[in-house]
């Protein structure tokens, strides 16, 4: 638990859960549809002063900046838990908790994928780029979480365009219909079902194309979302790719062997009862159905029939593809980049109580000003390095950061109150 008493400076944090700390069942609970953010970040907006929450198929995070009131990391969870009526199966346990340099390290290496449950997930970027976005349209972001998710989202894109980590765009989707392959081979005389329109679902069809499949079922509760989404593949190549009404898809799901599901339903779009019908219609036939949504679409009784293999989004953590020991490999030439870009994000955040009075100083071009200037660089320069270490290395608590921070904001003010008195020749 994290206790921040009341202090006049900002304190950044995160508190969430995410695949390190809880399973499918946890996560699926505690997740937020985007339309959805606002109303929880709503329940933050009389004790923080600035809110984003990240939820995706692997996490739900919450960033926050206090306001200078005092804070309990247990009301953020508290709230979270009590807005999904998820207290049956979450508890405070499932959290992590971080706060200053630990957490803004936690959105690097998040935005970067090096967070992710598949490291090199081609979607991370975009997912903290609108998580971000929702916040900053509704008001809840400020100059600290404009700063760290611009230089997150500035270093996660140096990663990319500098190593090969995000090279071959895999993805869960990517995963899952590797899976597929793995399972039945060549899937030139195979039908696939693919549930859902959204980015997910996208990347899905478009690899199961790439493994010229012979036809895809199309089917989303919005059937224009479903064409646009075939408008935006320019051709299927040798894939019959057909929209089923979503009213009525579950009559066609006998003629698939595959089934992958990606929808934003908060309830199971194919229960067990409703399978149990379709079941008889596949003879013994098997059936891959692959379940990649948070929360689950897919009844997981669904599992307990016969030749019916169903995997969920933890089971593809193990799916390895041909780029894999490449994007390894470079996992330390993407944390030299992250590691330049927390630091010069640290840089600027321990001095934002200063930071007027820097201005001044650099405004001004006597000696004094310069002295002043490099004094206050070398001691941020000592520090800065000293924090990233114990954050690399996992040195210390949270209640020792914060002390930290504190003590570093006391000799910053110092050093300047210093200065005023060399000026003002008191």
């Amino acid at each position: 638990m994290i206790k921040i008493p009341s202090h006049k400076h900002p304190v950044i944090f995160s508190v969430g859960i995410n695949h390190k700390t809880a399973p499918l069942e946890v996560r699926e609970k505690i997740s937020i549809n985007e339309e959805n953010l606002p109303d929880v970040l709503n329940c933050y907006k009389d004790v923080l002063k600035e809110c984003m929450i990240i939820s995706t198929c692997n996490r739900t995070e919450i960033y926050g900046v206090t306001n200078g009131s005092g804070f309990d990391s247990e009301y953020i969870k508290h709230k979270l838990i009590e807005y999904t009526g998820a207290g049956d199966t979450v508890n405070p346990g499932h959290f992590y908790e971080l706060i200053l340099g630990s957490s803004a390290a936690q959105l690097f290496n998040v935005a970067s994928s090096l967070d992710s449950m598949v490291v090199g997930d081609s979607q991370v970027i975009h997912q903290v780029k609108r998580s971000y976005q929702v916040a900053s349209e509704n008001g809840f972001t400020g100059k600290v979480l404009n700063q760290i998710v611009q230089k997150a989202l500035h270093a996660a894109k140096k990663v990319k365009s500098s190593t090969s980590l995000f090279e071959g765009a895999f993805s869960i989707s990517y995963a899952a219909v590797e899976l597929a392959a793995k399972i039945f081979g060549d899937l030139k005389n195979l039908t696939a079902l693919v549930i859902g329109a959204g980015e997910t679902a996208e990347l899905t069809l478009d690899n199961l194309i790439k493994k010229n499949i012979k036809k895809v079922y199309i089917t989303n509760r919005t059937r224009k979302n479903a064409e646009d989404l075939l408008k935006k593949l320019n051709g299927s190549g040798t894939t019959e790719c057909e929209i089923l009404e979503f009213s009525d898809f579950k009559n066609s799901v006998f003629q698939a062997d595959i089934i992958i599901s990606s929808t934003g339903a908060s309830n199971y779009v194919l229960k067990y009862d409703e399978y149990k019908k379709i079941v008889k219609k596949k003879k013994g036939e098997p059936v891959l159905i692959i379940d990649i949504a948070v929360p689950r679409d897919i009844d997981p009784e669904i599992d307990k029939f016969g030749n019916v293999f169903l995997k969920n989004i933890d089971d593809l953590n193990s799916i390895v593809d041909d780029n894999f020991e490449k994007r390894m490999s470079v996992i330390p030439e993407a944390e030299k980049i992250i590691r330049f870009e927390l630091m010069e994000f640290l840089n600027w955040y321990y001095t934002i109580p200063v930071q007027p009075a820097i201005q001044f100083i650099q405004a001004n071009s006597n000696g004094q000003a310069g002295s002043q200037i490099k004094e206050i660089r070398n001691f941020l320069t000592e520090n800065i390095a000293g924090i990233y270490n114990k954050i690399t290395f996992g040195a210390g608590s949270s209640n020792e950061e914060l002390n930290h921070y504190y003590g570093l904001i006391e000799k910053l003010e110092q050093i300047n109150q210093s200065f005023n008195r060399q000026v003002n020749g008191g």
